[in-house]
């Protein structure tokens, strides 16, 4: 029986024997906001966020990435297809997250709504996350309609809120706030003002009085005056008299209200095959079956609002080699007290507070203080993607400070962490982020700073400037230690664990070499952006980057030497690309452009399209072609790489979801190389929700 534990990655053209070390999608943490949920997809490798389309809202959010210029990170980010299923919750719609490096344009990400939601993307921590803010309405769901992506017909509003009144009157307010809140998921039509007073009447009957507080006030800031506006102006009164009232009184009002209890499930399994044929190898087959279970329980009363998350994979290669491998990647209870504003989060979990870059075993506990601000302390133990690549027990401690808005329009973070390893201090370093965001302009900055090496780790920076209502221009520059910087980092090309190190070498030599065996990186873009109308845009980028060289480093165990890495760049990359949407039919969406790339030593282009047609309610079509060159002076080679995939996606009664895949490609090799090769690939996979 397989072992089925924490959050999925399918995976794609990569060898079973060493997914784990290759894998980019690692995790997804959930925030729920006062306005709206918080989606941080973390990369097992730096990622930088470039675009996104649609610009505001939709049911499917293409995020556009740039890899960073460690040639190691460009080649494996860039020839994969991953998938990610989200913790399963209430609180946002999200069905799965992908991850594709290889198609045209890539690589992207692509998240999955239920249905249309409004969402604002940033930045995370280190360069190795992107977080999307959805916004959710004051019913406490994200903003949007289930399965609907326009207003129903006036003839479906009746039937919906004549329902909802036969619920009230039968004593069945859960089901009249299920209904109520598909209403105001909607965009406004004419029963909005009636619904948002009901899913107050409805939440005050089932006993939620601090909800049903809070949809009152949502219906006073958004209707003043009027019959209605005096109802519930009475209705909120009477709550805050009887909470005045003496405490035998209070206790009376409070055995009334019911704690509720949600559960929501997912099964999924992802195989994946590659059949390779050269000249010179003949044909090679590889095959890769991934198992996932998602599990979460919701516990909401009047005091404590309880989420647990569980959710594993299991990976079996059938062909190719590699063993079995299982663990879990995010499995943790976050638990909040609403009135003295505190919350901890304890598990396995990530967090884009406090300067931990990466996953981690422990405790994450939050105060909010003052208006707007909290206070966050954390302490664990960071946890490698793969059991079989974990160095040695590692420990550290962070603290953070947070300000929502400490000026308007501003908001940001500052921080202190420590780590260490088998006893040695393998990191200590302040850093921080600051935003600033308006109708015009906006801008993001990250930094993290060594204080034991006395070196910057990163540094980010993002400018973004809306020249007029269609165009927009985007700066972003990235400084970063390739690798971070970790006094771990000394294994490098030598050891698999800190003893061994430890055995041979003292705590000075090792900071020697891990200073060395880092190298500064530099990547600089700007990009053009202009919104034709809310279906077509048209956007350029211009990207620049280098990655200093490494000197030969002394051996810390053998005779010879660590050879010395030769300098990267600079490369310029020019790029430009369509998008248009609802173009042949309703809900259809294509990318159409090209790049190239000229460095020291090579130059790259390429044509792309690639789209997405809609079939009747539940099915999609995407198929995709490219074809692009790459010439190396160093070996005087080119390669000619024409590809084409055709993917199809059906969804089944909201609760089943199928896809699959299938692709081909050619390599044609000419100059002093010959090894031409063939590939075709089959992707499957499906979901079960329960």
């Amino acid at each position: 029986m397989m072992a089925l534990i924490v959050t999925g990655l399918s995976i794609s053209s990569v060898n079973a024997a060493s997914v784990a070390e290759k894998l980019i999608l690692q995790g997804i943490q959930i925030t729920e906001k006062a306005t709206a949920v918080e989606l941080q997809i973390d990369f097992t490798q730096p990622l930088q966020y470039v675009r996104h389309f649609p610009l505001n809202a939709g049911e499917i959010l293409q995020i556009q990435l740039q890899a960073t210029v460690d040639l190691s990170i460009k080649d494996s980010a860039s020839a994969r297809r991953e998938s990610m299923l989200p913790p399963v919750n209430d609180i946002v719609p999200l069905l799965n997250v992908i991850y594709e490096g290889s198609v045209p344009g890539g690589p992207f990400l692509t998240l999955r709504f239920r249905h249309v939601v409004e969402y604002v993307l940033s930045e995370g921590p280190g360069g190795k996350s992107v977080i999307v803010s959805v916004k959710k309405n004051t019913a406490g769901m994200t903003a949007g309609a289930e399965g609907e992506s326009t207003l129903p017909s006036d003839q479906k509003l009746d039937g919906m809120m004549e329902e909802v009144r036969q619920a009230l009157a039968r004593d069945d307010p859960g089901r009249a706030i299920q209904l109520l809140g598909k209403l105001l998921q909607l965009p406004d039509h004419k029963y909005s003002q009636d619904a948002r007073e009901l899913i107050g009447v409805a939440r005050e009957k089932k006993g939620q009085i601090a909800r049903a507080k809070l949809e009152y006030q949502e219906y006073l800031r958004l209707y003043t005056a009027g019959e209605g506006a005096e109802r519930v102006r009475n209705r909120l009164a009477a709550i805050e008299l009887a909470q005045v009232e003496p405490r035998e009184k209070l206790k009376e009002v409070k055995a009334k209200t019911t704690a509720e209890i949600d559960t929501y499930g997912r099964f999924s399994q992802r195989y994946y095959q590659d059949i390779t044929k050269t000249d010179a190898n003949g044909t090679t087959q590889r095959s890769l079956l991934t198992s996932f279970l998602n599990f979460s329980g919701r516990y909401r009363g009047e005091e404590y609002d309880v989420r647990g998350f569980f959710n594993g994979h299991h990976m079996h290669p059938m062909q190719g080699g590699g063993e079995d491998e299982y663990e879990p990647n995010t499995a943790y209870f976050d638990i909040k007290n609403r009135p003295q504003k505190f919350s901890a989060v304890l598990g396995r979990q990530s967090s884009n507070k406090g300067g931990i870059f990466g996953r981690f075993d422990g405790v994450l506990a939050s105060y909010e203080f003052l208006p707007k601000y909290e206070l966050t302390a954390t302490f664990g133990k960071p946890v490698a993607f793969s059991s079989s690549s974990d160095i040695g027990k590692r420990i550290f401690y962070s603290a953070a400070l947070s300000a929502a808005s400490f000026v308007e329009n501003w908001n940001g973070n500052g921080y202190y962490i420590q780590q260490e390893i088998e006893g040695v201090l393998d990191r200590r370093a302040v850093g921080g982020d600051v935003r600033y965001a308006d109708k015009v302009y906006s801008a993001f900055a990250s930094v993290d700073y060594d204080v034991s090496y006395q070196l910057l780790n990163l540094v980010f920076l993002r400018a973004g400037w809306k020249v007029a209502d269609q165009t927009r221009v985007d700066v972003n520059y990235n400084l970063r230690q390739s690798p971070l910087l970790f006094t771990s980092n000394a294994l490098q090309s030598e050891f698999s664990e800190f003893k061994a190190l430890q055995a041979v070498a003292g705590e000075s030599a090792m900071r020697d070499k891990a200073r060395r065996v880092s190298s500064l990186s530099r990547l600089l873009t700007v990009s053009v952006v202009y919104d034709v109308d809310q279906n077509n845009q048209i956007n350029a980028d211009w990207t620049r980057s280098s990655i200093d060289g490494k000197p030969e480093i002394v051996s810390l165990k053998a005779a010879d030497p660590i050879p010395a890495q030769p300098k990267y760049g600079p490369e310029n990359t020019y790029s430009v690309q369509y998008i248009t949407s609802n173009y042949f039919v309703e809900r259809d969406l294509h990318f159409f452009g090209g790049s190239f790339s000229k460095g020291e030593d090579r130059s790259y282009a390429a044509l792309f399209l690639r789209s997405r047609f809609p079939y009747g309610e539940h099915w999609y079509i995407g198929p995709r072609i490219q074809l692009d060159r790459t010439q190396n002076a160093i070996n005087n080679s080119q390669v000619i790489h024409p590809s084409a995939a055709l993917k199809l996606d059906y969804r089944w009664k909201k609760q089943v979801s199928f896809e699959v895949e299938i692709g081909y490609d050619i390599d044609r090799y000419s100059g002093d190389s010959n090894a031409d090769a063939s590939r075709t690939t089959l992707y499957f996979g499906y979901d079960v929700d329960f």
